[in-house]
């Protein structure tokens, strides 16, 4: 087990599981998850459990597509929290950037399980669910949300599995909707 350190003004230090390593990645070093166990444990955050807006981004590659993949979730098993994830084979299309909270799936329209480095962003100001992929508005969708719970947030898990198959770097999460301006 290794760690890792925000770069944000939280200095909150998060635990890698499983058998994450650390590789180049598009900025400095990156995180490879094999889809199996592999998890970032981030603590259970104060200003995280009392969310009414946020901005998940993470830039991820993979190419594996079917199965449900999170790149960053605070879940408990019940309706509460939120996801950023890969689509699995439900509804939408495999490998599609989607947002998860309220037992409800926004999915933009098309995959990048392309095996190249995709920035991908999902925003909700408690009303409307945006998608971002490479700057680009994706998907835009009414979305009332549940986004408070207890938990610890994880990258490349949530909880009951999901785990991400591919690299995640520089994940980002914020308090507030960012506008489309902001995301690049």
């Amino acid at each position: 087990t290794s760690s890792t350190l925000d770069l944000s003004s939280n200095g909150v230090t998060a635990t890698i599981a499983g058998g994450t390593v650390w590789i180049t990645g598009l900025f400095g070093s990156a995180l490879s998850f094999d889809g199996t166990d592999d998890s970032v444990n981030i603590p259970a955050l104060g200003a995280a459990n009392s969310l009414g807006a946020l901005t998940l981004e993470a830039w991820v590659k993979t190419s594996i597509g079917g199965n449900d993949k999170t790149i960053l979730g605070k879940t408990d098993g019940s309706a509460n929290g939120f996801a950023l994830a890969l689509n699995g084979a439900g509804a939408g299309t495999a490998g599609a950037p989607s947002f998860w909270s309220n037992n409800t799936w926004t999915h933009a329209a098309f995959a990048i399980n392309d095996g190249r480095w995709h920035l991908i962003a999902a925003t909700n100001d408690g009303v409307t669910t945006k998608i971002y992929i490479d700057g680009s508005l994706a998907k835009s969708a009414a979305h009332v949300p549940s986004l408070i719970n207890n938990t610890n947030i994880q990258v490349g898990a949530r909880t009951g599995g999901a785990n991400f198959q591919g690299m995640i770097d520089e994940v980002r999460l914020f308090n507030y909707a960012k506008p489309s301006a902001e995301i690049e």
